[in-house]
C-alpha cells in the first residue's frame, strides 16, 4: 500500500492538539470531533468493505466528514464510517458519544442517490446541422450536448503525419447514426448530482495501490490538482463511468454511454483531417480603397489544448480552451477520455467500415485525447491509449454521448 508516514502520537503533542480542538470549538468552527479517553489505547484489527484488513488503534472521529482516523505503528490513515465492514461500523458506534449520527450517516451512504433529468428537446429526435445543441438538465443543472450527423471520416493517421504511430493505421470509417455528445468531459458537479460522491470522496475510498485507505495529507494535494464544480472528474474506473451512464439512462429514458473510439474521433476531429482540429478563421477588412480582403489563418493547436507546457501542472476547468467547428470542448488534453472499446493494438487493420465498436476481445479499454501532463504530440486526434477497467488516477476522466433510439 502507499501510505503516508506518521511518527506516533506523544503524550506533548495530545495536549497540544486538544488546545487546538478546544479552541476550534469555542471559537465555533464547524469541525465536530469526538473521541473516547483510552479507546486509541488498544491495537485491533480492522476490516473493511473489500475485504483488506489492517492493525491500528482509533484516534477520532470527524463528524462534518463522517470519516475516521485510525493510527497504525508506522503511518495514520482516514476512512469514511461507511468504508468499514458491518462488524467494525458496530465497534465504532461503541466508542462514540452520538453513534446514532454516525450509523446514519454509513448507511445513507449507501443508499441510491435521487435525482430528476429533464430536456429543452427529445434526444431522440436527430439533429438538423453539425454542432446544434440541446440541454439536459439534472436537478436543475443544465449541461449542453452537440450533434454530430451520420457520415464517412479518415479514422487514424497518415504515415507522414508527424508522431504518427505505427497503430494509426488510416482507414476509413462510416458513422450511420448520429449522436449527441456532451461538450465537455463530464464535470465534479454532474458526477455528484448523480452519484452522491465528490472527487475526494473517491480519493478516499480508492487511492491507487491503497483500497479504501489513503494518505491523510494526500487530500490536500486534490485542491491543488484541480476540485470544484467545473472541473472535469476524475479518479474514476471505466466501470464506474459506465454505471455512472447506467444510472443517467435510467432516470432519462435515454440511450446514455461512453463513445466509441471512432464516434470520439468524429467528433474531436469535427471535419478535419490535421493532427489537430484546428480550424481557418476569416477575418475581412477594407483595403485603402475601400475593397474588402480576406485573410485566411488557422488555429493555433494550443488553443484548443491543455497539456504539460500551459496546464499550470493542473487540470483546468471545463470550457476554458477554443471548441472545434462543431463547438465541442476539451477534446484534446485537460483529462484523457475513456471509450467503450476493447483496445487492440492492430484493432484498425481489421476494423469494419460501417461503425467500429472495438476490439472483440481485450484485458484494456480505450482512452483517447491525451491529458493535462501530456506533451502536445500525445493529444494529437488520433492519438489513441488503453487502461485496465478498474484503473484510476488524475490524468483520466470521461465524457458521454446520447444515441438516439430509432422509432421514438
Amino acid at each position: 500500500m502507499r501510505v503516508h508516514s506518521n511518527r506516533a502520537t506523544t503524550p506533548r503533542n495530545l495536549i497540544f492538539t486538544s488546545a487546538v480542538l478546544s479552541f476550534l470549538f469555542l471559537s465555533g468552527a464547524a469541525l465536530s470531533v469526538w473521541s473516547q479517553e483510552g479507546a486509541g489505547s488498544k491495537e485491533r484489527e480492522w476490516q473493511l468493505i473489500d475485504g483488506k484488513k489492517f492493525l491500528g488503534t482509533f484516534e477520532n472521529f470527524d463528524a462534518a466528514t463522517n470519516t475516521v482516523r485510525i493510527q497504525t505503528r508506522e503511518k495514520k490513515y482516514e476512512l469514511r464510517v461507511g468504508d468499514f465492514a458491518p462488524v467494525d461500523r458496530e465497534y465504532l458506534r461503541s466508542l462514540t458519544a452520538e453513534p446514532e449520527s454516525a450509523a446514519a450517516a454509513a448507511e445513507s451512504e449507501e443508499q441510491p442517490v435521487e435525482f430528476t433529468v429533464t430536456a429543452n428537446e427529445d434526444f431522440n429526435i436527430p439533429g438538423t446541422h453539425p454542432g446544434q445543441r440541446r440541454t439536459m438538465s439534472v436537478n436543475g443543472n443544465e449541461f449542453r450536448f452537440c450533434w454530430c450527423p451520420p457520415g464517412t471520416f479518415m479514422m487514424g493517421s497518415p504515415e507522414d503525419e508527424e508522431n504518427h504511430e505505427n497503430f494509426e493505421t488510416l482507414h476509413e470509417v462510416t458513422l450511420t447514426r448520429g449522436f449527441w455528445i456532451l461538450e465537455s468531459e463530464v464535470t465534479q458537479l454532474l458526477w455528484r448530482l448523480v452519484t452522491g460522491r465528490t472527487v475526494k470522496d473517491e480519493l478516499r475510498l480508492h487511492q491507487p495501490n491503497v483500497g479504501g485507505v489513503f494518505e491523510v495529507d494526500e487530500i490536500k494535494k486534490v485542491d491543488r490538482l484541480g476540485y470544484g464544480n467545473n472541473y472535469p472528474v476524475y479518479f474514476i474506473s471505466w466501470t464506474e463511468a459506465t454505471e455512472f451512464c447506467a444510472a443517467l439512462s435510467e432516470k432519462s429514458g435515454l440511450d446514455v454511454g461512453l463513445p466509441t473510439e471512432a464516434q470520439w474521433e468524429y467528433a474531436c476531429r469535427a471535419g478535419t483531417l490535421g493532427p489537430f482540429a484546428t480550424t481557418q478563421i476569416e477575418e475581412i477588412s477594407l483595403d485603402s480603397s475601400g475593397q474588402e480582403t480576406t485573410r485566411v489563418t488557422m488555429t493555433d493547436p494550443v488553443d484548443l489544448c491543455w497539456h504539460i507546457q500551459n496546464s499550470k501542472d493542473g487540470i483546468q476547468p471545463v470550457k476554458e480552451r477554443q471548441p472545434n467547428a462543431w463547438g465541442i470542448y476539451d477534446m484534446h488534453g485537460n483529462v484523457a477520455e475513456m471509450c467503450s472499446d476493447l483496445y487492440s493494438k492492430d484493432y484498425y487493420a481489421v476494423s469494419p467500415a460501417k461503425d467500429p465498436k472495438g476490439a472483440r476481445t481485450g484485458e484494456y479499454r480505450v482512452n483517447r485525447g491525451g491529458c493535462w501532463y501530456s506533451y502536445l504530440k500525445f493529444c494529437r486526434s488520433a492519438s489513441r491509449y488503453r487502461n485496465s477497467e478498474d484503473y484510476r488516477y488524475n490524468d483520466l476522466g470521461f465524457r458521454i454521448v446520447i444515441n438516439p433510439r430509432p422509432g421514438k
